[in-house]
């Protein structure tokens, strides 16, 4: 059952603080993608000078490692989005959240997303 009246947002929990842990995942993916290219440019260009054959297979890695490195930055630095609590993104709550947040000291632990349907 849920109350007739409708919360206010500034009377819900703070919103949890990021993961800093996500930095050092950034870092490691970095230095995988960028070791990765490495080793395998150098690869391609040493069998191909070895080889004595055309320049278009490297030529073709480094257009490809090119667009490796590009996508890594887009997901390093292109914002993913982030939810702003509104009315429109936060209400209705849910009758298990908000009988919790009406009861005050049952917290908000343990509770899993709703599924329409």
């Amino acid at each position: 059952s849920s109350s007739s009246t409708v919360p206010a947002l500034s009377s819900l929990p703070p919103l949890p603080a990021p993961l800093h842990a996500r930095k050092s995942q950034a870092r490691r993916g970095v230095v995988a993608v960028c070791g990765l290219v490495a080793v395998h440019l150098s690869l391609v260009c040493s069998l191909a000078s070895a080889a004595k054959v055309s320049w278009a297979f490297p030529a073709l890695m480094c257009i490809l490692a090119a667009v490796a490195l590009g996508c890594l930055c887009c997901v390093l630095w292109i914002d993913p989005g982030t939810v702003h609590r509104s009315s429109s993104t936060c209400l209705p709550l849910p009758p298990e959240v908000a009988a919790r947040l009406e009861g005050g000291g049952e917290g908000l632990a343990g509770l899993r997303n709703p599924v329409a349907g």
